[in-house]
Order: C-alpha cells, then sequence, then structure tokens
C-alpha cells in the first residue's frame, strides 16, 4: 500500500468492525432496559423514577444513534463494495469516500466513548439499587 493511497481491504475490515461494535452496543442496550425494569419495579419513589427515566433516555437517544450509525456504515459497505468492483484495491487519499470514512470513524469512536462513560456510569448505580 502506497503512501497516497488506502486498501480496500482495510476498509472492508473497519466496517466489519463497527458493524460488530454496535451490534454489541444494541446487545447491552436491550440487557441494561432489562435491569432498569427490575429496578423500575421495585423502587417506587420519586426520586428512584426520576432516575430510571434519565436512564431509559439515555439508552433510547444511544439506541437511536446505534441505528443511525449503522445504517451509515452498511450503506458505506454497499458503496465500497461498489467501488472495490469498478476499480483497484486502492483509494486515494483525499477522494470523497475517504473523508466519509473517516467521519464513520470519528462517529463509532465517539459513541464508543458515550457508551463507555454511560455503562460505567450505569452499573455504579445498578451496584447501589439491586
Amino acid at each position: 500500500m502506497g503512501s497516497d493511497s488506502v486498501n480496500t481491504d482495510s476498509l472492508h475490515f473497519d466496517n466489519k468492525h463497527w458493524r460488530s461494535e454496535i451490534r454489541f452496543f444494541k446487545d447491552e442496550i436491550l440487557t441494561f432496559e432489562k435491569l432498569l425494569r427490575e429496578v423500575s419495579g421495585k423502587y417506587t419513589d420519586v426520586e428512584r423514577k426520576k432516575e430510571v427515566e434519565m436512564f431509559q433516555n439515555r439508552f433510547i437517544a444511544m439506541s437511536q444513534e446505534s441505528e443511525s450509525l449503522m445504517d451509515a456504515v452498511e450503506l458505506h459497505e454497499k458503496n465500497l463494495a461498489t467501488i472495490s468492483r469498478g476499480r483497484s484495491s486502492k483509494i486515494a487519499k483525499g477522494d470523497p469516500f475517504l473523508k466519509e470514512h473517516e467521519g464513520l470513524e470519528e462517529k463509532e469512536t465517539s459513541l464508543r466513548a458515550d457508551f463507555s462513560i454511560v455503562r460505567q456510569q450505569y452499573r455504579k448505580w445498578l451496584a447501589h439499587w439491586m
């Protein structure tokens, strides 16, 4: 691979990794929501209900963000497959497609970081109320 281009196999690998990460986030959100329902059923005080609602809202937002990113990555992968069939296995740096790829990478990295923070906060909260 030359320094002025990127191999499409590397981009395919990134897309596969991102889809795997997003599926994991979505699965973990389902588990979080199940545990949240348990806590919600045990505690009926106003403060707990507010905390439950706050986490529900965060999970909904993260789920929507995950779905949106998954849709974008899947479309990106389809376009990459088309590009790979139509020309060489390299994409020049500076190509708009590569800029799109970098944007998706930033979004996935941001989602992963946000998810890590929420996971940590949620586990701490659950440890107190379960």
